[in-house]
C-alpha cells in the first residue's frame, strides 16, 4: 500500500484541499489522512477511541510489523510484545489500553499470542494460568474487548476478555466452523464473522443471546470488524476478484454505506468510535472516516450508500449444518 501525499502535507495545503474539494459537498461526510509512522513502508490505523488516540500497525524497512499509539498530528509510540517484533495493534479503550497479536513467522493465528498493552505493559492474555493463542480484537469504551482463538481441532472460537483474561465463549447460533467476533459495544452486543457449513464468510451480530447474519450486497465474503454504543458497524466486503473494501452498517436502519476512499482499490475499515470516526486503511493509504467533521482538517469525499431491506440481507438461524467439504479461511483484516 502506498502512503497518500496529503497525508504528510503542511496543514494549510490540507485545508486548501478541504475548501476547494468541499463547496459542492458540504454536508458530505469527511477523509482525513493518517499522519505516517515515521521511516515506514506502510502505515495500518486500526482504531480510534473516544479521545481520538490511534491505534495500529506499521511495517519497517525490513518488512516486519510493530505496534503503534499515538495523536492524530503523527505523534506516535512504537511497541512491541516481545523481542522479535511481528506484532500488530487492532484493538483501543477510552484508558488507551490496547489489543492485538504477536505473530510468529507464519502468520497462523493458532501460532499467535494475544495480548492486551495495559499502562504501557504489554501482557499476554491468558486463561487461567495458561497464555491463549489467536488474536484479541475491539474493544468497548470501558475495556472488555473480543477476540478469537483455536481449539484443539484447529477451529476457529470466539471468547471475551478483559484486562489480558478470558472471561468467557462467545457462542453464535448454527454449527459454524469458524467464529471470530472483532466488536463489542457498553450494551454487551458483539459482532464480528462466522463460517458455516457453505464455506463462505457472513457478518454476524449477537444481541441478547439472539444471532443475526449481514451479507453486504452482491459480496463473496462479508466480515464486521468493529460496533459502537450507538449501534454502527464497520467491516470489509469481498468482491468476485476476491479484494476487499470497507463499509458501515447501521444495525438499526440496515443501511450499508461504502467507505473506500476516492481513487482506492481495496480498503479495510477498523474499528467505530462513540463520534462514529471510523479508521480505515487501504492502497491509498490510511484514513479517519469522519462523519460530519474531523478532529482536524480533512478532504471532503462523497460517500456512496446501498440500503437493503433488511429480510433480504439479514437472518436468523438457530439450526445446525454438515462440516463442509472444503474449508478455507477467509483473509483476515489487519493480518494479512
Amino acid at each position: 500500500m502506498r502512503n497518500l501525499s496529503a497525508a504528510v502535507m503542511p496543514l494549510a495545503s490540507v485545508m486548501l484541499l478541504a475548501s476547494a474539494a468541499a463547496a459542492p459537498l458540504l454536508a458530505a461526510a469527511t477523509m482525513m489522512p493518517v499522519v505516517p509512522f515515521p521511516g515506514a513502508k506502510d502505515t495500518l490505523a486500526a482504531a480510534l477511541n473516544d479521545k481520538n488516540v490511534l491505534a495500529g500497525t506499521y511495517v519497517d524497512k525490513n518488512g516486519v510489523k510493530h505496534g503503534f499509539v499515538g495523536t492524530l498530528d503523527g505523534t506516535y509510540t512504537s511497541f512491541d510484545f516481545g523481542k522479535s517484533g511481528n506484532t500488530v495493534a487492532i484493538g483501543i479503550d477510552k484508558a488507551g489500553d490496547i489489543t492485538g497479536a504477536n505473530y510468529t513467522s507464519d502468520q497462523q493465528i493458532c501460532n499467535a499470542t494475544p495480548y492486551e498493552r495495559i499502562k504501557g505493559k504489554s501482557n499476554p492474555v491468558k486463561k487461567g494460568t495458561k497464555a491463549m493463542t489467536g488474536l484479541a480484537w475491539g474493544m468497548d469504551a470501558a475495556g472488555d474487548f473480543v477476540g478469537y482463538t483455536c481449539d484443539q481441532t484447529h477451529l476457529i472460537v470466539g471468547y471475551q476478555g478483559k484486562a489480558a483474561k478470558y472471561k468467557s465463549d462467545v457462542k453464535i447460533s448454527g454449527t459454524q466452523f469458524a467464529v471470530a467476533p472483532s466488536g463489542i459495544n457498553t450494551s454487551g452486543v458483539i459482532d464480528g464473522w462466522s463460517v458455516d457449513a457453505t464455506g463462505v464468510a457472513k457478518g454476524f451480530i449477537l444481541k441478547g443471546g439472539t444471532t443475526s447474519f449481514v451479507t453486504y450486497p452482491h459480496a463473496t465474503q462479508t466480515q464486521l470488524t468493529g460496533l459502537n454504543d450507538a449501534g454502527l458497524a464497520t467491516g470489509v466486503w469481498t468482491d468476485a476478484s476476491s479484494v476487499q473494501h470497507a463499509f458501515m452498517y447501521d444495525t438499526k436502519t440496515s443501511k450499508f454505506t461504502s467507505l473506500e476512499p476516492k481513487g482506492a482499490k481495496t480498503s479495510v475499515a477498523g474499528s467505530v468510535n462513540n463520534k462514529g470516526l471510523i479508521a480505515i486503511y487501504s492502497d491509498k493509504g490510511s484514513f479517519i472516516y469522519c462523519p460530519k467533521t474531523c478532529p482536524s482538517a480533512g478532504f471532503a469525499f462523497e460517500t456512496t450508500s446501498v440500503h437493503v431491506p433488511a429480510s433480504r440481507f439479514l437472518r436468523y438461524e438457530n439450526g445446525a449444518a454438515a462440516k463442509p467439504a472444503a474449508f478455507t479461511m477467509p483473509r483476515i483484516p489487519f493480518v494479512n
